[in-house]
């Protein structure tokens, strides 16, 4: 068989197998056995930003929704929220007291990402957010089972995680360890695969990069800089101050570098 017809009967036979993922939940299919009932498919779209696809999701909530971000932070994909859509009811919970840095109207609890079941009732909200969050715990299934219980059937969610790709950047500060908290990177089949085991739809699992092309003379741009002009109440983040510690050439590498590698995992999905 010519080489050029092999290659192409093994690309048909593993893309067969990408588009039709299907899992059972984690008590039986994990192990085997158990029935598979849900598939996910990988579809191939124009390539898009994380901003854009974090800003379709938002457009896309109900008019008058429940909201909830997990892990909340600084409040800043919050307040993102708040600013596109004033209509939105906005809970946030994070495992620190953030309440003073979250935006005012915003009902934020203090508590553990993996116990959502010990704050919220089940079925409460139509829209769960998860950015940067579920690469930190030990334990990220307790986070998947309770995003399921406190979503509303039908409803949302929308979770943004680095690609396993970021292990293989050590050039970059993006690098997946340069962050001493990361202990889980994902793939999109581990990610697609967790989700399936709870019983979730998934809409789509995407890779994409979280670096645009720079010019030479944007090096130099401190990110530091741009920060301290912006009106926060909080202080520089070590994450962007360790940035501005790596050299000239290494920022420029990475800056040309990363967009090439899709360093981002995001995964959209409903709540049958």
């Amino acid at each position: 068989m010519h080489y050029t017809s092999f290659s192409r009967l093994i690309e048909g036979w593993v893309n067969d197998k990408i588009n039709t993922m299907t899992a059972s939940p984690y008590s039986k299919g994990y192990f085997g056995g158990g029935e598979t009932t849900h598939t996910v498919s990988l579809k191939k779209r124009r390539s898009r930003s994380h901003r854009e696809e974090i800003d379709d999701f938002i457009a896309r909530i109900p008019h008058g929704a429940s909201v909830l971000d997990v892990g909340c932070g600084q409040g800043r994909l919050l307040t993102r929220i708040k600013e596109q859509r004033p209509d939105l009811r906005l809970s946030g919970i994070d495992i620190s007291d953030v309440k003073s840095l979250v935006p005012a109207g915003v009902a934020f609890t203090q508590g553990s990402v993996e116990d959502l079941t010990n704050f919220y009732a089940p079925n409460t909200f139509d829209a769960v957010l998860c950015q940067h969050v579920i690469e930190h715990l030990v334990s990220p299934i307790n986070l998947i089972a309770g995003i399921r219980e406190v979503l509303r059937p039908g409803g949302s969610f929308f979770i943004e995680t680095p690609n396993w790709t970021r292990m293989y950047m050590p050039f970059s500060f993006l690098y997946f360890w340069n962050d001493y908290t990361h202990i889980h990177p994902y793939t999109p089949f581990s990610m697609s695969r967790m989700l399936l085991e709870y019983e979730f739809s998934v809409e789509s699992i995407r890779t994409l990069p979280s670096c645009t092309w720079r010019i030479p003379g944007r090096f130099k741009k401190s990110e530091l800089s741009n920060e301290k002009k912006q009106p926060q109440k909080q202080s520089v983040s070590a994450f962007v101050y360790t940035h501005q510690q790596s050299s000239f050439f290494a920022r420029g590498l990475s800056y040309c570098i990363d967009p090439l590698i899709k360093d981002l995992l995001i995964a959209v999905g409903t709540k049958p």
